[in-house]
């Protein structure tokens, strides 16, 4: 298998020469590009072809995260992980509704960086610490019981409402992206009865993956950080 191809776009030289030198230090990355100019991310994405793009937020056409479906139009089976300099929780979601496959903030160890690429080279979501514990902390919010109903047809919080409350509690932390073997380990659960509770909510929300369950969380607005009137 040959190495994983990063392009990096960032508009701080001192940001985008230290992540070169990280990224090419590991023996499964390799930079095949670099740019600081916003209209040169789109170009790069199609002529390259890179498997993963490390974006800066402020090279977003008018941090816009919707500009972001013409990039992955571009190169549709590049992943995207976004760079940002705070956490800012409409971004955040925004960025995910968009394709947008990890999102990491700067203040963050550089090392993580192969890490992030890693997990979404693996078809994972990653997510920075800081965002991490902002979606643990809110949970409970997500928890909430929604208004009554157990027939789909005659309410769409049914199959939500028809989950336990440790289920609802794994169910924000696969919206973060999190592997069974790290809910396991964060909840002090065995791998088997954290892979049985994930099967449990897809079939009980009729989603078949962890992307489906995504799009169904935000569209019901049990997305801690998504507005109402954002939910399409």
């Amino acid at each position: 298998m040959g190495k994983i191809r990063v392009f990096i776009a960032d508009d701080q030289d001192m940001m985008r020469e230290g992540l070169s030198l990280l990224l090419n230090n590991q023996p499964d990355l390799e930079v095949v590009g670099e740019t600081f100019q916003r209209d040169m991310v789109e170009k790069g994405m199609q002529s390259l072809k890179p498997d993963v793009l490390l974006l800066d937020i402020v090279l977003v056409q008018n941090r816009d995260v919707g500009s972001i479906a013409a990039l992955q139009t571009s190169s549709p089976e590049t992943k995207i992980i976004i760079m940002a300099n705070q956490c800012v929780d409409e971004s955040v979601h925004r960025s995910l509704k968009s394709g947008v496959r990890g999102y990491i903030v700067k203040q963050a160890a550089s090392a993580e960086v192969a890490v992030a690429i890693s997990r979404v080279m693996a078809g994972h979501y990653y997510l920075s610490a800081v965002i991490m514990d902002r979606v643990i902390e809110t949970y409970l919010e997500g928890t909430r019981t929604k208004p009554r109903g157990r027939n789909r047809d005659d309410n769409k919080y049914a199959g939500y409402n028809q989950l336990s409350d440790r289920e609802k509690e794994i169910f924000q932390l696969l919206l973060a992206g999190l592997s069974s073997r790290e809910i396991s380990q964060n909840l002090n659960l065995s791998t088997k009865t954290a892979d049985k509770h994930r099967a449990s909510i897809l079939k009980k929300t009729g989603v078949a993956n962890s992307t489906q369950l995504l799009h169904y969380a935000i569209k019901l607005g049990l997305s801690p950080g998504l507005k109402k009137n954002e939910i399409i």
